[in-house]
């Protein structure tokens, strides 16, 4: 399980630097801001209640506005958030002995992005996750209590607040699961729009052309549904392509709590298919799966996010290896069994 942040050392040399005595904090404590340090005059917004995200982002006047159903932040497992929105903003809260708040507007600002006082937040950085860049803020640089970036889908505020005297944050590892959470479920990058599946050429339009006429029109939520469903875990990558005994399909993978990764392909009954064990496609390859995704790694600068055994026209049978680099760029390769990779999007 993940630690929490830990910044009692930080908290003692803030409060020794202004003059003030305190106590050391326990070990397993770290910085928070809590429902008292929520600044009274913070958001003069009224909010109105809805019961989805959808509407949400309709009343707030976005484009777009789609949370993930659950996260872990702080080692606290985040499910069912509410749903409300102001003129510009739309917000998620989760609540489970904390609150999990995440805000989503327009660039317009007409409410803030977080009802808490940041000026009692004494570090203040900014780093790069996931390919986006985040503010951040909190009592010591690397626990923070809110952050804040902006993309080409909107801008975003994330605030972690305690319901009691508990003090939280959300450490380095957390920043960027949430940040890639949110750019799974509602897309944006810094520059250009991250595609929601691995593919990040025309080939895109070229796959759902050729999927539509093969007859895939099980939508993709549908698809990442019945994944999830059977895994037990979240979608993180999901794409159409054809494999042989199934036609064209989704390939859909999941992760779970224990980070487990599955990957299944969906048929357009809304079957999945754990491709691990759907055929005897891999027993016919000798490279391995991992020297496979260490090649398509090592091409990309990525790290893997999906790999099966597939037959291919051009190469017979391979690995396909689907990475995502730092910068959110996917890239999927054939791996054959001389260790050879082509790009899938040009092969």
């Amino acid at each position: 399980m993940k630690r929490v942040a830990t910044i009692a050392m930080a908290m003692a040399l803030v409060l020794a630097l202004s003059g003030c005595a305190a106590s050391a904090s326990s070990k397993s404590s770290s910085a928070t801001m809590s429902a008292s340090d929520v600044s009274a005059s913070a958001s003069a917004a009224s909010w109105t209640n809805v019961i989805s995200a959808a509407e949400a982002a309709k009343g707030a006047g976005l484009t777009s506005f789609s949370m993930p159903d659950r996260t872990v932040i702080a080692d606290i497992v985040f499910t069912n958030p509410a749903y409300s929105y102001t003129t510009g903003v739309a917000q998620a809260k989760y609540d489970n002995g904390a609150s999990l708040i995440i805000r989503k507007d327009d660039g317009s600002h007409s409410a803030q992005l977080t009802d808490s006082d940041v000026s009692k937040l004494t570090a203040t950085w900014t780093k790069t996750y996931e390919g986006v860049e985040v503010t951040c803020y909190g009592v010591a640089r690397g626990a923070a209590t809110y952050i804040t970036w902006k993309t080409n889908a909107g801008e975003y505020g994330v605030t972690l607040q305690s319901a009691d005297s508990k003090e939280l944050a959300m450490d380095e590892e957390d920043i960027a699961d949430i940040v890639r959470a949110i750019k799974a479920t509602d897309g944006g990058a810094q520059s250009a729009p991250v595609a929601t599946t691995p593919t990040t050429s025309a080939s895109a339009a070229s796959a759902s052309s050729k999927a539509s006429q093969g007859g895939l029109t099980i939508a993709e939520s549908a698809a990442k549904a019945a994944a999830e469903s059977v895994s037990g875990g979240k979608a993180v990558s999901w794409y159409m392509n054809y494999v042989d005994g199934h036609g064209w399909v989704w390939v859909v993978t999941c992760v779970d709590a224990n980070n487990n990764k599955m990957t299944y392909y969906v048929d357009n009954y809304g079957n999945p298919y754990n491709v691990d064990y759907d055929s005897n496609s891999s027993k016919q390859l000798t490279i391995t799966e991992d020297a496979a995704c260490a090649v398509a790694e090592q091409l990309s600068g990525g790290k893997t996010v999906s790999a099966y055994a597939t037959t291919t026209t051009n190469h017979g049978m391979c690995w396909f290896v689907t990475t995502v680099d730092e910068n959110g760029n996917v890239n999927s390769y054939y791996v054959d069994n001389n260790g050879g990779g082509f790009n899938a999007d040009f092969d």
